[in-house]
């Protein structure tokens, strides 16, 4: 029984992190993925345009790992959410307060930023990677 209850612990904290049916909650979910240093979540957050531009999962689960390791927490909130009338394409307009550690010391950045996001076959939010999309006004 004790087994059971820590499996089902497990598969739900695993089913936090992914897309979702909202694009500020798929945000959340990134950066609730980076902090985990939940690789193949991010991987699978990311919209397949994104992951077009990455090459291969193998390659964007590397490039997560080197450039977001590390991160002991962040706190996210949502201050925008857009959504096109095709219900397709949304950005979302978030702060962001990345924590971290340097010379032992708890540090905190600004990770604010605004984000494109689109909604593909499994009807969820996918994130398109910073850098991968250009923003264009609505």
């Amino acid at each position: 029984m004790t087994r059971l209850l820590l499996l089902l612990s497990l598969v739900l904290i695993a089913g936090c992190r992914g897309p979702k049916g909202s694009p500020g909650g798929t945000v959340k979910s990134f950066f609730s993925a980076i902090v985990a240093e939940d690789w193949d979540a991010m991987a699978e957050i990311a919209s397949e345009k994104s992951m077009q531009k990455m090459g291969s999962t193998d390659r964007a689960t590397q490039f997560f790992a080197r450039n977001y390791s590390g991160w002991l927490g962040a706190d996210v909130s949502i201050d925008e959410e857009l959504i096109d009338t095709s219900e397709v394409n949304a950005t979302v307009h978030f702060t962001c307060v990345q924590t971290t550690k340097e010379n032992y010391k708890e540090v905190q950045y600004d990770c604010s930023d605004i984000y494109t996001l689109v909604k593909q076959s499994d009807d969820k939010w996918h994130l398109h990677l910073p850098g991968s999309t250009k923003l264009r006004s609505m």
